[in-house]
């Protein structure tokens, strides 16, 4: 499978830890992944990339 774009879904933000690693880099008022937020994700190769702004 090659990489394809989508929403995180609530599955994955607990399964690697999305709301830590983002809180992690931001400031108080931002501590949870934003909802409807995208990445870009090979599932065979367990890789993602997302942009780490707010927006």
């Amino acid at each position: 499978m090659a990489f394809v774009n989508e929403y995180i879904s609530q599955e994955d933000k607990e399964k690697y830890g999305l709301d830590a690693l983002w809180g992690k880099y931001h400031d108080a008022s931002h501590q949870k992944l934003p909802n409807k937020k995208d990445w870009t994700i090979d599932r065979e190769r367990d890789l993602a990339d997302t942009n780490s702004s707010y927006s």
